[in-house]
């Protein structure tokens, strides 16, 4: 929002990545043609639960403008999530992964799509040279198959 201000201009797009994420290979920016009102999210790097708690990968997002400035309202929103969390009984209340998903739910994000990204992050770079992949899995220890489909998630949290 900074650099906006400064350039006078606003962003279509904005690519959130951890500085600790190592990328491989290219990224396909065809697959991001569509971003009104979508963020798309990496695939792996979750839980062996991610189809129960419906989490997504919090290391690579990209989206419209909008729906970016959602995602990064995670922190201001932070207690009213942990507040929901905790009056419905969720098993990982605190899983950033999950508060990930929740929060985009929150705030209204109409499309959460996951795309393949040959990635990792820096501390497992010895589980992606083991399996030679792209890692899920409360182990790590899970590969992610190489697709070109764009999952569409479902718009919940719990």
């Amino acid at each position: 929002i900074e650099a906006e201000e400064k350039q006078n201009t606003k962003y279509d797009c904005i690519i959130k990545n951890r500085l600790d994420n190592q990328i491989f290979s290219p990224i396909n920016l065809d697959i991001f043609s569509n971003l009104k009102d979508t963020v798309y999210s990496s695939m792996g790097y979750e839980g062996d639960d991610k189809h129960i708690d419906f989490t997504i990968n919090d290391m690579f997002l990209v989206g419209d403008r909008n729906s970016m400035l959602k995602h990064l309202s995670l922190y201001s929103n932070l207690i009213d999530l942990l507040i929901l969390r905790f009056n419905q009984n969720h098993p990982k209340p605190f899983q950033p992964v999950g508060l990930t998903k929740h929060n985009l739910v929150y705030e209204g994000v109409t499309n959460i799509k996951r795309f393949y990204l040959d990635h990792i992050v820096t501390r497992r770079l010895h589980k992606y040279k083991a399996l030679n992949s792209v890692v899920t899995g409360d182990g790590w220890n899970i590969p992610v198959k190489k697709t070109d489909k764009i999952i569409t998630e479902c718009n919940r949290w719990i």
